[in-house]
């Protein structure tokens, strides 16, 4: 390669990149090998004081 090194803030990044990946690349495992279920998509929020939403 040609060019400067990396500096210290990109080698954080691609750090933070791996750990996240190996991270998710885990837990689909582990939801593959039923040891877990996906979390569940909460619904909308109710409205304060019983209001109506206005969209």
């Amino acid at each position: 390669m040609v060019g400067p090194p990396p500096s210290q803030e990109h080698l954080d990044i691609l750090a933070e990149i791996r750990a996240l990946t190996e991270s998710h690349l885990a837990s689909v495992e582990r939801s593959r090998n039923g040891r877990s279920t996906p979390a569940e998509v909460p619904g909308p929020a109710a409205p304060l004081d019983g209001q109506r939403l206005v969209r």
